[in-house]
């Protein structure tokens, strides 16, 4: 780990609970990652851990610019879990590392900001809304013509009777 690099801060917001049972398919990660020069070039790779077991990847970042230690470089990593994500409480590590040389700066995880830790997620595939109450779906359709020329006949009559009278 490298003292030049370090991530100042980091939050999540969960997205996608399509069912409504509390665990969340999609991941809105924001963090700001600073050195101690001007500027660097670097990307990230983010894990999850299931239930405190070991850490699975789940994303890689492009490359990014990073500059000093400015709060205008925080670098947003937005995800949906497609698939292969149980049901349960996750932990999430975010490391860091030179975009030149591939070596390891600095990591942030939940023993860094609770943030980043009990995270409720399940995959998209797990996100069936469930309905509580019978659905009825009703479409229509048709007559557009017929009631133009019933209410034409209908004016005409309307309009002899008026005559008549």
């Amino acid at each position: 780990m490298s003292l030049d690099f370090w991530i100042y801060d980091a939050d999540v917001l969960l997205f996608g609970d399509d069912d409504g049972d509390g665990y969340f398919y999609g991941i809105d990660l924001l963090f700001d990652a600073d050195t101690v020069w001007h500027s660097a070039a670097v990307y990230a790779v983010t894990y999850l851990s299931l239930d405190g077991g070991p850490w699975n990847e789940y994303a890689v970042t492009d490359d990014f610019l990073i500059s000093g230690a400015s709060s205008r470089d925080e670098f947003v990593l937005v995800t949906e879990l497609e698939s292969g994500y149980p049901t349960g409480s996750y932990d999430l590590l975010v490391e860091l590392y030179d975009a030149h040389t591939g070596e390891f700066l600095a990591d942030f995880g939940p023993e860094s900001s609770s943030a980043l830790g009990f995270l409720s997620l399940e995959d998209f595939n797990r996100d069936a809304p469930r309905f509580d109450r019978p659905v009825a779906v009703s479409r229509g359709g048709g007559g557009g013509a017929a009631g133009v020329t019933l209410l034409a006949i209908l004016a005409t009559a309307f309009g002899l009777r008026r005559r008549g009278a």
